[in-house]
């Protein structure tokens, strides 16, 4: 994907988490491709703890932007402490949920700071007027039902079955 879009002159964003201190852990960072890619122009690596931005513990995280310039100016001037959360989520909690639950929707902070990226990046791009995109009313319907409008406190499993 984000060499396709390297190709095209446009934007994204890959999140994993961060390497291990451990060189010799298995990280997709230490991966041929991922090398690759960080030496692309317009592609950085951010690397950030998301636990400065809400999330409960430090869950350090790797974004690979492309073409995202001010990501990392926005992920820091966005957080919302100013130390990281040492409390670790392993294991689970006395009502036997796993502690890592919590931590598979990113913060909104970082959330805000990914959507600003993208709005900056998009505002640049350059427009052909000539194409127009005509929507008809069954899509918007089914648009419609696809619009999320309430939220529950609850999260699923991370996995099917």
């Amino acid at each position: 994907m984000m060499i396709l879009r390297h190709g095209t002159g446009d934007c994204g964003a890959l999140g994993h988490p961060a390497p291990p201190a451990k060189v010799d852990s298995a990280s997709i960072w230490r991966t041929a491709i991922a090398e690759l890619l960080c030496q692309l122009p317009g592609v950085q690596r951010v690397d950030f703890a998301q636990g400065l931005l809400g999330a409960r513990s430090p869950k350090p995280t790797s974004v690979l932007t492309l073409n995202l310039p001010h990501l990392a100016e926005r992920l820091w001037k966005g957080r919302v402490c100013d130390e990281i959360p040492q409390k670790p989520s392993i294991g689970k909690d006395s009502e036997a949920r796993w502690l890592t639950s919590g931590l598979k929707e990113y913060p909104p902070a970082m959330c805000k700071a990914l959507a600003a990226s993208f709005a900056d990046r998009i505002q640049h791009c350059p427009v052909d007027p000539s194409i127009c995109i005509s929507i008809i009313s069954s899509d918007m319907a089914r648009r419609d039902q696809i619009i999320v409008k309430e939220y529950s406190l609850h999260i699923g499993p991370d996995y099917a079955g």
